[in-house]
């Protein structure tokens, strides 16, 4: 609510010859100089308020015509004006560009895939550590040469293909050694103010490919053992069974487990043994062994010798129970066979043996002599 308020609300040139008279005008702050007379007028910018200026104190006072003569500099201190945000809007621009590129270029160097970066044509712009040490390259090595440069181009289906975005394919990566590696390839389309970019992540598969083929040994090993293997969740619920298990327990291979629990292929007598103690030593102690009984789908038990193992998260909480069980039914029978055996044998000998016991006696207390 002041003179030079008025210029900034409305936008037009203020006259005031009389300050003190005049309605628009909020009066002087303590200590100001006088005021007699008061120009303020907008610096525009096509239809934009852009800043103002206040002239105060002509002894003849301002009028209609001063201002058109003042044209010229209101015409010159907008462009300045306007010349200094444009200045300061492109710093800020540039400000915000130069942190997004080192945000950019931060995430890049930390993001565990290789990463590079190309133009249209495919020539590399940007190659991050990742990328430095998958290739064995140097960034300052690569910068302006082709992608094609780091595969095998006989396995990537043409040049022209190689930068297809939303494609992920497999091939051959190529080292600086000119060793070959199985690579996995990735591209995904950036727009930029200045043209396309081609963000083309790539991953080393050799790793995983030993992993693959080491867990596909350990499948079949497990699926070759005649012994039942299965792996269930801590709750009890059976996640996994083997071959061998299913044929023991009477699953067909295509069945899904959903709904099968540990205490479903257990004698009760076995089952309350597992849960009261095997499960709380494997749990305690990383393993337990001891002698169990699965029910067979004719409803007769077979007796087990199991090993029930628990792995654990990072936090130490068990996650997972790990079980191989072996039939030891011919082993009972074994067992069964031997003591029948014994306690029949010596039934037998028992008899004649004790006769033959009591002749020695009486031969050793002398009813036919001296023995010599």
């Amino acid at each position: 609510d002041t003179l030079f308020g008025e210029v900034i609300r409305t936008g037009d040139p203020v006259v005031a010859n009389t300050p003190a008279l005049d309605p628009r005008s909020g009066g002087l702050p303590a200590g100001h100089p006088p005021l007699d007379a008061f120009l303020g007028l907008p610096f525009v910018r096509g239809d934009r308020l852009v800043g103002m200026v206040g002239l105060a104190n002509r002894a003849d006072g301002y009028d209609d015509a001063l201002i058109e003569r003042l044209e010229p500099f209101l015409t010159t201190c907008s462009a300045l004006i306007e010349a200094l945000r444009v200045r300061r809007e492109q710093e800020a621009s540039e400000a915000r560009l130069r942190m997004s590129e080192a945000r950019t270029s931060a995430i890049l160097e930390s993001v565990v895939d290789a990463v590079v970066v190309t133009d249209e044509s495919g020539r590399i712009d940007t190659f991050n550590e990742s990328a430095e040490q998958t290739f064995g390259y140097r960034a300052a090595e690569v910068l302006d040469r082709h992608v094609s440069t780091l595969v095998d181009t006989a396995t990537a289906g043409g040049i022209d293909d190689l930068l297809t975005p939303g494609v992920s394919r497999e091939l051959a990566g190529v080292r600086k050694d000119a060793s070959r590696f199985p690579l996995e390839l990735s591209v995904s389309e950036v727009e930029t103010g200045s043209g396309r970019l081609f963000a083309v992540t790539c991953r080393d598969l050799t790793d995983q490919q030993r992993a693959d083929r080491e867990i596909q040994m350990y499948a079949a090993t497990i699926e070759a053992t005649p012994d039942f293997v299965g792996v269930a969740r801590v709750g009890g619920e059976i996640l996994a069974i083997n071959e061998a298990g299913r044929t023991m327990m009477g699953i067909d291979a295509g069945r899904p487990l959903q709904g099968l629990r540990i205490g479903d292929i257990h004698a009760p007598w076995s089952q309350q043994l597992v849960s009261d103690v095997g499960l709380p030593a494997a749990i305690r102690d990383g393993a337990w062994v001891g002698e169990t009984a699965f029910v067979a789908p004719d409803g007769r038990e077979i007796p087990m010798s199991q090993v029930i193992v628990v792995s654990k998260d990072a936090d130490g909480e068990p996650q997972l129970v790990s079980t191989i069980a072996r039939d030891i039914s011919e082993t009972k029978e074994i067992e069964r066979v031997k003591r029948e055996f014994v306690s029949t044998v010596s039934h037998e000998l028992r008899t004649p043996l004790t006769s033959i016991r009591g002749s020695l006696g009486l031969l050793a207390g002398g009813v036919l002599g001296e023995l010599s």
